[in-house]
């Protein structure tokens, strides 16, 4: 097992190189510069900027200092948000993204997990045909239409809950369950397929001729092999969490760090956008990881040291 992490953490490290490459090297082929204003600056201020952030050095050098300082952890000041680096923003913002996408995820499994499973042990029932209607509907509904409609409902009409800011834990809840919405309905599908293939299985057979409960057999016997397609869909999710957190928190007007990386991408602020896109990389890259040994407990059959 220590020898497969560390394996796979060696191997996260080209990954994270790539990531940081492209994204250098996107943000620097774009036209402009972070302080590429409509008001022209006077050259001796220009130069004075450029220098201060070593702007006016070739790109290898740049790009050198930028791997140096990313391999002690230091991601750079923002160009944008001056007197304040990178860590700083990120620092501030990550908590927010945390608290909403771990939300959405726990909802997604726990709700979509479990309509799956009803729908499973109802199969070509009415519950059946209309839980996975409602499947359909949550995948076909993008977050921003979704978002918009519970603010609406929950927070203009019945005033249940507050429309946007950061707060307590009242304001989570709507951005969360937007959020976690079309992955819900996708766990939902995933679990109702693969219990109905393992409920058809010969152990469970046995299971039932052996004389157990219902209860039982599902819990015991049923319910760790089900899981295993939905834990292999949640590395996907991650990262579709990650990017669709960006819409809700424009929509909610939450202080995540998706603001920041829109803002940083519109006006060039190179070392706050490659910052979070490392970020998201390590996020996903550590939560796949943590996808196979979630894989491997569940199924003693897979074995992670190869």
């Amino acid at each position: 097992m220590l020898r497969y992490l560390l394996r796979r953490l060696a191997g996260a490290v080209p990954t994270l190189l790539l990531i940081a490459t492209l994204a250098f090297a996107m943000l620097h082929a774009a036209p402009g510069g972070p302080f590429d204003t409509e008001k022209r600056m006077l050259p001796e201020i220009q130069r004075s900027i450029e220098a201060r952030y070593h702007l006016d050095e070739p790109l290898w050098k740049q790009y050198g200092r930028y791997l140096g300082n990313l391999a002690r952890g230091d991601l750079g000041p923002s160009y944008q948000y001056r007197s304040t680096s990178v860590n700083e923003l990120i620092a501030q913002g990550f908590p927010v993204d945390v608290a909403v996408g771990g939300s959405a995820l726990l909802i997604a499994v726990l709700v979509g997990g479990g309509i799956g499973m009803i729908a499973a042990l109802r199969r070509n029932s009415l519950s059946d045909y209309a839980l996975m209607g409602i499947a359909v509907l949550g995948i076909s509904i993008p977050t921003f239409v979704i978002g918009p409609l519970l603010r609406l409902v929950f927070a203009i009409w019945l005033h249940w809950l507050p429309p946007g800011d950061w707060g307590g834990f009242s304001h989570l809840v709507l951005p969360a369950v937007a959020l976690a919405c079309p992955y819900t309905a996708y766990c939902a599908r995933l679990m109702r397929g693969s219990m109905l293939e393992v409920l058809g299985s010969p152990f469970i057979r046995t299971a039932r001729a052996k004389g157990l409960s219902q209860p039982v057999i599902l819990l015991r016997h049923a319910l760790k092999p089900a899981l295993l397609p939905l834990v292999s869909y949640l590395g996907p999710a991650i990262a579709g969490v990650i990017t669709g957190s960006i819409i809700i928190e424009t929509v909610f007007g939450l202080p995540g760090i998706g603001r920041y990386f829109t803002t940083g991408a519109l006006n060039r602020d190179y070392t706050l956008v490659m910052g979070i896109t490392v970020l998201y990389g390590v996020i996903i890259i550590l939560c796949n990881l943590l996808v196979d040994l979630c894989y491997a407990w569940l199924d003693p059959r897979v074995r992670l040291a190869r």
